[in-house]
């Protein structure tokens, strides 16, 4: 491999989506818009700087957390998405990934981890990467009872299941009616790296679990359906380099 490439360590393609880990979704696009040749590894938590996914490896960084990643890839390579924005616009900006990545995700993360219907697919989905025997005992276990332990502490695990899918219809709602119907989040021909985040989160919700409410309720926004069809079209012609 190419010492110069950037290296993904994240998730990878189930449910229906390129990677069902919105955030590592979120960076892989970003590269994708900006043109940063990468390739994408199956993410171990336990390795990472955060010991989450995503991380990066550049050039011998080594860098945790979406936000931190665009962070860095902007002032090491260049600011070519967002050079132009507004002060206001960064505002607006910072909102939407406010309301995706901490309230949107956790109604999605309990639709998926805690509700019963959903689940088996999510194990299904992680089933490749664990161990033989013990691997079903430590997903059903350990990991899925740490998820909802963390869906408590946040809060969102503390409602039911009705509250938590109206908070997230609520959040979509507001996202759609910022879109509008614009190309992309701040108009004009060309994203910015608001809309990595932006399609990294609504193509996840939209793709699993299909019918849920909250999924419904953003399909059910021609905007944002079209949307993620638009991104996807543009930006995901080709598969994962490994």
């Amino acid at each position: 491999m190419d010492p110069s490439t950037i290296v993904v360590h994240g998730g990878w393609d189930a449910m229906g989506i390129s990677d069902f880990s919105p955030f590592s979704l979120k960076v892989k696009t970003y590269l994708r818009m900006t043109g940063l040749a990468y390739s994408a590894k199956l993410g171990d938590p336990r390795t990472g700087p955060t010991k989450k996914i995503p991380f990066i490896e550049d050039g011998g960084a080594r860098v945790g957390d979406s936000g931190l990643i665009l962070d860095h890839l902007k002032k090491k390579h260049g600011d070519t998405l967002d050079a132009k924005l507004t002060a206001e616009q960064h505002a607006l900006g910072h909102f939407v990934r406010r309301t995706l990545e901490e309230s949107l995700y956790w109604a999605v993360l309990y639709t998926r981890w805690l509700e019963d219907e959903n689940w088996p697919e999510v194990a299904k989905a992680f089933a490749p990467i664990l161990p033989p025997v013990i691997g079903s005992f430590i997903l059903n276990g350990p990991i899925r009872g740490g998820v909802r332990k963390n869906c408590f502490g946040q809060g969102i695990g503390r409602h039911t299941k009705a509250q938590v899918h109206a908070i997230g219809c609520a959040d979509v709602d507001a996202i759609a009616a910022i879109l509008g119907d614009k190309t992309y989040l701040f108009g004009g021909d060309a994203p910015t790296s608001y809309d990595a985040i932006l399609y990294g989160f609504i193509a996840n919700t939209i793709a699993y679990p299909p019918g849920s409410p909250i999924a419904m309720r953003a399909k059910s926004h021609a905007n944002l359906a079209l949307y993620v069809d638009r991104i996807k079209s543009k930006y995901w012609t080709t598969p994962d380099a490994n």
